[in-house]
């Protein structure tokens, strides 16, 4: 005889198949492990808004619920790659990459600046399949606002989730809020170096050793003068005489001073040169110039201590 299943047992078996099938549990797939990596940021000025969208990417994926996110690793995609030894983007060096992680999928996101474009790249990697990447360009003065408002539906399209819901007119339904951090304050340009104020000491330095020099040499010509009137005073008379070595101590104190302003005059307008030449060779980056004056029994004049070039 074949044996019978009695209905009290019939019944239980129904009940328990009936409740594994209409249980969510049952149907539920689990959620792939996976990893968010820092964001690649190429340009100037992408710090603030590259770190920002990665914080709302982060919020978007497990919003979502895409992937049972892990924590950021501290290597970025290219150090990951030399870790495990490869540096192409293939899907066998990616792998790898993951297996190091302990993962089944990671995601990163590019952000670079060209001229006054800003490029967004989202690029998911499941182990199995293929580098699948989504872009988007955004253009004019909003577009960091316009990032943030893209990280959504980049998401969306590289996970295959449907897009969202456009509320109609009239509907009362009101668009799911995307947190902004703030705005990024970027402190102004330090001002650069002022022409007109690197020239005015060598401009004044030249003006000035050419006064000099003039007036030596003016110096020099009343020197002159009085030498020729005492050679043709007459020395008669007492009187003469005393006036003759007056108008020699004179024509001496004034050729002493003309040899003095004329060579100090002479190296004020060198030094001014100088520090022109200097700035114009080294930019104004170099240490200033320092000038010292000295006057010996026969001799007079500036020198000038600076440095020429630089060290690199």
């Amino acid at each position: 005889m074949r044996p019978t299943v009695s209905s009290p047992i019939r019944i239980g078996l129904a009940a328990a198949l009936a409740a594994i099938l209409l249980c969510p549990c049952g149907l539920a797939l689990a959620q792939p492990t996976g990893v968010l990596l820092e964001p690649r940021l190429r340009g100037e000025d992408v710090d603030g808004v590259g770190h920002a969208l990665d914080r709302v990417l982060r919020t978007r994926l497990q919003a979502h619920q895409v992937l049972a996110l892990r924590a950021t690793p501290a290597l970025g995609l290219e150090d990951l790659q030399l870790a495990v030894g490869c540096v192409a983007p293939s899907a066998d060096c990616l792998s790898a990459v993951a297996t190091q992680l302990e993962v089944e999928a990671f995601v990163f996101l590019d952000v670079e600046r060209a001229g006054t474009e800003l490029v967004l790249t989202l690029s998911v990697f499941e182990v199995g399949g293929e580098l699948e990447t989504v872009t988007r360009r955004l253009r004019g003065r909003d577009a960091e606002a316009g990032a943030l408002d893209a990280v959504d539906p980049m998401v969306r399209e590289a996970f295959d989730l449907p897009a969202a819901e456009v509320a109609e007119p009239g509907d009362a339904v009101e668009p799911e809020p995307v947190r902004r951090p703030p705005p990024v304050e970027t402190p102004p340009p330090e001002p650069g170096p002022d022409p007109a104020a690197e020239l005015a000491l060598p401009i004044a330095l030249i003006g000035g050793g050419v006064l000099v020099l003039g007036a030596g040499l003016i110096v020099g010509l009343v020197a002159q003068d009085t030498q020729s009137r005492y050679e043709q005073s007459p020395v008669t008379t007492e009187a003469e005489v005393d006036a003759a070595l007056a108008l020699n101590e004179q024509a001496a104190t004034e050729a002493l001073v003309s040899n003095i302003l004329v060579p100090v005059g002479g190296a004020i307008a060198v030094a001014g040169a100088v520090v022109w030449i200097i700035q114009a060779v080294t930019g104004g980056e170099e240490e200033p110039a320092a000038f010292v004056p000295y006057v010996g029994p026969t001799q007079a004049g500036l020198t000038v201590h600076g440095r020429f070039g630089s060290d690199r």
